[in-house]
């Protein structure tokens, strides 16, 4: 299923605590989001892209967006765990940079999830089961045609699921360890490095 909307470009007119109004063509978006993405955007509130995502539930629909695309994957993931709502989503998402989230659920630390608003210990402790199961099937479904199997190492294996959680996919976060990768590194200089490769 696709979404409605891709991203909605235009000027920023009003903004709370957990929104944003853009206008576009005349028309304002009144989008919900998350503080890391409300104080990137309102530095810059001319012309502004905000990746969007359209939640509908029953006789709900309600518009939400990020700054960037990362943010925007993380909060899917997120809303697809099952007991988690976009809110509760949004809460993880304001106390938290996606690189957070990422080496959170990597290593499996569910006490630094746990700080964020309205998310208990046994909540964080399901959001980082039930992605780490997800990641697992991808990987399996990668691995079932031509692509080799990677070597076992902890630091490599959380910086593959931190890169799964910011949004790419099996082989991508593969090939982006497996190059990157030197002794001694720990997981997140190992993600840093990935990411700024990755990213050119």
């Amino acid at each position: 299923m696709y979404d409605m909307y891709d991203y909605i470009k235009g000027n920023i007119t009003a903004a709370g605590n957990d929104f944003l109004v853009i206008e576009n063509n005349g028309i304002g978006y009144r989008i919900n989001t998350s503080v890391n993405t409300l104080a990137k955007l309102q530095k810059n509130d001319d012309n502004t892209t905000v990746f969007t995502y359209l939640h509908i539930r029953e006789d709900i629909m309600q518009l939400y967006g990020f700054s960037d695309k990362e943010e925007l994957a993380l909060f899917t993931m997120l809303i697809g765990i099952s007991g988690i709502g976009p809110k509760a989503a949004i809460s993880v998402l304001s106390a938290f940079t996606p690189r957070a989230v990422a080496l959170a659920i990597a290593g499996n630390d569910a006490n630094e999830l746990s700080k964020a608003k309205g998310i208990g210990k046994k909540t964080a402790q399901r959001i980082i089961l039930e992605l780490k199961d997800k990641f697992k099937e991808l990987e399996r479904e990668s691995q079932a045609g031509d692509y080799e199997e990677h070597t076992e190492n902890v630091v490599a294996d959380e910086a593959r699921t931190a890169l799964m959680v910011l949004g790419y996919n099996p082989r991508e976060a593969m090939r982006a360890v497996e190059s990157c990768i030197v002794d001694n590194m720990t997981v997140e200089e190992l993600i840093r490095k990935c990411l700024l490769d990755i990213n050119g």
